[in-house]
């Protein structure tokens, strides 16, 4: 009996040690990616963000990074649909089409999550507010750069949006092109974009004075 149950052991040893191996080897393959989204309402995308997502490239790299953002609007904060802002973001700052998507909650953007295999974790960019509202949540908790993470259906990990140097609101941009002479107008372009670009000055003034007339 005694024997019998010696032999047992033995038995079971190299399949409990091949059992461990698979699952150290599973979980360190379990994430294989990270996908970092940017997102925001962009009433309208400028070059403060355009700074801010230069830093986010910066450290996570092109490939990964994407623009989220919604079609939603709504005088007097939101005169800019999902069409507008793309063609602000691609026309004016050469990002990619694909790399702007749209979705429906920012902080929830199953637009893109859903197209990412389980082994994908994913990083959420977002200013210091909202940070702190994310992660008193169970879902998200602060980035590390030495965090393990976890797939994006079960966590999520929330990156602080690094301070640019233009520090200007969608209202003071929208504001900048309000009550002013044609000319005023063009300089104040001219300080939130890199080039003048005729066709992207009359759409962003055509909507703030639409916007203007629906706030009232």
């Amino acid at each position: 009996m005694k024997f019998k149950k010696f032999y047992n052991e033995i038995a079971e040893k190299p399949v409990e040690k091949e059992k461990k191996k698979k699952e150290e080897i599973t979980a360190k393959e379990k994430i294989k990616d990270f996908i970092v989204i940017y997102s925001g309402r962009f009433q309208p995308f400028h070059k403060g963000h355009k700074e801010t997502y230069d830093n986010i490239v910066k450290k996570f790299g092109k490939n990964n990074v994407y623009i989220g953002t919604s079609d939603k609007v709504d005088p007097p904060r939101s005169p800019f649909n999902f069409k507008d802002k793309n063609k602000i973001i691609t026309t004016m700052f050469g990002i990619q089409s694909n790399k702007i998507i749209q979705v429906k909650n920012p902080f929830s953007p199953i637009e893109i999550l859903k197209k990412k295999k389980d082994n994908v974790a994913y990083i959420a960019v977002v200013g210091k507010k909202d940070a702190e509202r994310l992660n008193s949540g169970k879902y998200f908790e602060p980035y590390k750069d030495s965090i393990k993470f976890k797939p994006h259906k079960d966590k999520g990990y929330v990156f602080v949006a690094p301070e640019n140097t233009i520090k200007i609101s969608g209202t003071e941009v929208r504001d900048g092109f309000t009550d002013k002479t044609p000319k005023e107008k063009d300089l104040w372009f001219k300080k939130l974009y890199p080039k003048f670009n005729k066709q992207i000055f009359d759409l962003i003034t055509r909507k703030i004075k639409w916007n203007l007339k629906n706030s009232i």
